[in-house]
């Protein structure tokens, strides 16, 4: 198990977790800091009615964002409190600070938010979250590095593959966190939030069992380690249908296998070949 330096993905799996929420803060107070130059008052000057036309938005990266953008920027829709030169050396700065990542804000913000707070739900199935634990210290925690003692570590390129990342200085943990949540991304709505009570009704979702298996796999070899990961690998969805094939193809009272989970592991195999 490995205890190291604070994350430097955002762990949106607690909305009460201030640490993370103020990660997020600081990158909105970053990015507009530095468009202005590191200028306070300019910041300041920047209306409510500029930042909704510029958020969400990477003129840096589409030409056609930038086009649209760039003629009101030169009428004064755009930043409307600063001079035509001023707004030319702020646009500039604009563009440059979007070539990989949208403007952001703050409603951008909690949309994210609303999103993420449903993939946690489905990475927490992984971990146990003790009292006021994050997802992240709680994985941290659970990780094991010593199957990277080559300087080897695995990336996920498709739904099934997965290729070796060689470096020294590579932090594991990191990657292997943001391999977790790009599954949890993909898969979130096969695996909605563990029912915390049994209830009576219709459920909100029912879960993917094969998903849910395929994911505590994914972790397992990327080097995580709970009770709760050991538990779903218990649950193997093709070992229940081997075991249901094995036991309804012959009659119970005429017939006995000697090692029916060896029998049960057997056909399990096969399956998982084709």
């Amino acid at each position: 198990m490995r205890r190291g330096n604070h994350h430097s993905m955002p762990d949106e799996s607690r909305v009460t977790d201030v640490q993370e929420l103020l990660s997020y803060h600081k990158h909105i107070r970053d990015f507009w800091y530095a468009v202005f130059g590191g200028n306070e008052g300019d910041v300041h000057r920047l209306d409510a009615a500029s930042v909704r036309a510029l958020e969400l938005k990477a003129p840096g990266a589409s030409n056609g964002e930038a086009r649209g953008l760039y003629g009101r920027v030169c009428a004064g829709e755009i930043l409307s409190a600063f001079s035509g030169e001023q707004r030319q050396a702020i646009w500039s700065r604009i563009r440059a600070a979007t070539v990989d990542c949208l403007v952001p804000s703050l409603s951008g913000f909690f949309d994210d938010l609303k999103h993420l707070k449903l993939v946690a739900d489905s990475v927490k199935w992984l971990v146990r979250l003790e009292r006021r634990e994050t997802i992240w210290s709680a994985l941290e925690y659970s990780f094991s590095d010593a199957d990277h003692g080559n300087n080897l570590c695995l990336a996920q390129t498709s739904s099934s593959s997965f290729r070796s990342v060689s470096g020294s200085d590579i932090d594991w943990f990191d990657v292997a966190y943001r391999v977790l949540w790009l599954c949890a991304l993909r898969e979130y709505l096969e695996m909605p939030a563990e029912p915390k009570k049994k209830l009576a009704g219709p459920r909100s979702g029912q879960v993917n069992e094969k998903v849910l298996f395929e994911f505590a796999s994914l972790a397992h070899k990327l080097g995580f380690r709970s009770e709760r990961i050991q538990d779903l690998l218990q649950r193997d969805p093709d070992r229940e249908i081997a075991r249901r094939l094995l036991l309804t193809a012959r009659k119970s009272d005429r017939f006995r296998y000697h090692d029916l989970e060896r029998c049960v592991t057997g056909v399990t195999e096969l399956m998982k070949s084709a």
